[in-house]
């Protein structure tokens, strides 16, 4: 979204994170669903681009790997048809129809139904038994804004222009691309929190 170089330098800080090298090496399944997620989020990206009809099958099957490698990991739907509705308002003329997307969807549908049975038995399961934790506006600042994250940024920043650098300078990011950034990093916990206040308190814990 904001190039190669940029790129390159966000996968080195996402795999020194300490959450992601507890998980990954814990071998549970949000290092497999953030996978599946990212690469499906690709898809849709390149789907909307390029309006090839293999590019959105890949996603609609990455879309279902990343619900069956974690229930959770669903939420990342709600960004998926943000993000198109966002590009179909910015240009009516986008490559992709409407009716392929609600073909995609009813794939990834079809291919869910037998982890329909899954969720039965997840949500029979006691609360307390889900996740720690009960939603607070504290706890959803945090998931928002790592403030491990959030300072080493800041640092970054601080050091680069103390040494006379300027790493923002002449940097450009399509609107679209910003939106799209600011939509993945907010909707998927904000969707949690909602379910945590109305439906299950042990739905949202920060951590994830």
């Amino acid at each position: 979204l904001a190039g190669e170089s940029a790129a390159a330098y966000a996968c080195l800080v996402f795999v020194c994170l300490r959450d992601v090298v507890y998980v990954a090496s814990a071998m549970r399944p949000y290092a497999l669903a953030t996978f599946f997620a990212t690469a499906a989020l690709l898809s849709l990206v390149r789907w909307l681009d390029a309006g090839r009809t293999q590019d959105g099958v890949m996603c609609a099957f990455l879309v279902t790997a990343t619900v069956y490698a974690h229930v959770l990991f669903a939420t990342t739907v709600f960004v998926h048809a943000a993000y198109f509705w966002l590009r179909r308002k910015e240009h009516p003329g986008l490559p992709v129809r409407f009716r392929s997307v609600l073909t995609a969807g009813f794939m990834v549908g079809v291919l869910l139904v037998p982890q329909l049975l899954n969720l039965r038995t997840l949500l029979q399961r006691p609360v307390s038994s889900l996740y720690l934790g009960q939603p607070s506006a504290s706890g959803l600042l945090v998931s928002l804004a790592p403030p491990l994250l959030v300072g080493s940024v800041v640092l970054a920043l601080l050091l680069s222009a103390m040494a006379g650098l300027h790493p923002l300078r002449g940097f450009r990011m399509p609107s679209h691309n910003g939106a799209l950034l600011a939509m993945w990093i907010v909707i998927p916990p904000g969707v949690l929190f909602l379910g945590a206040l109305l439906f299950m308190p042990g739905l949202f814990a920060e951590r994830y």
